[in-house]
């Protein structure tokens, strides 16, 4: 890639569906895809795009709590405030896999009618392969 991080592939069948696939471990540890594979159908003499759309921050498992200390619902949506894309899911145990995170900021959570926000600020040290792990209190 140069240094946009644009490349070209050829070889592609022309009015076919063909498969352009991004191989995610060759990637930095503070870049993340959303999906792999995207495909595309070129026409002749072409020259089509293939977006692959990527994360560039921190990961890391947040727990989250409400402020009576009861845990978020399973199933709330999580965005992080300030960054495009799609909301990450609160699992059963309160927490939620973030990716894309600057050193600190804020997220909105949601279930239902209800919402609440969480403050954070990145640990000093990172944890087992370059994960933080942290709590947020949702208020």
């Amino acid at each position: 890639t140069d240094f946009r991080g644009d490349t070209t592939v050829g070889n592609l069948s022309v009015y076919q569906e063909n498969t352009v696939s991004l191989d995610p471990s060759q990637l930095p540890d503070d870049a993340e895809v959303t999906q792999t594979d995207v495909r595309v159908v070129p026409t002749e003499g072409a020259v089509v795009e293939a977006k692959f759309h990527t994360r560039i921050g921190a990961r890391a498992l947040m727990t989250l709590k409400r402020e009576d200390g009861s845990a978020i619902p399973f199933g709330a949506q999580v965005i992080v405030n300030g960054q495009d894309g799609s909301a990450d899911l609160v699992d059963t145990d309160s927490q939620v896999y973030l990716t894309g995170l600057a050193d600190k900021g804020e997220l909105t959570v949601k279930w239902g009618a209800q919402q609440c926000r969480v403050n954070y600020h990145l640990p000093a040290h990172k944890g087992i392969a370059g994960l933080y792990q942290m709590s947020g209190l949702c208020r």
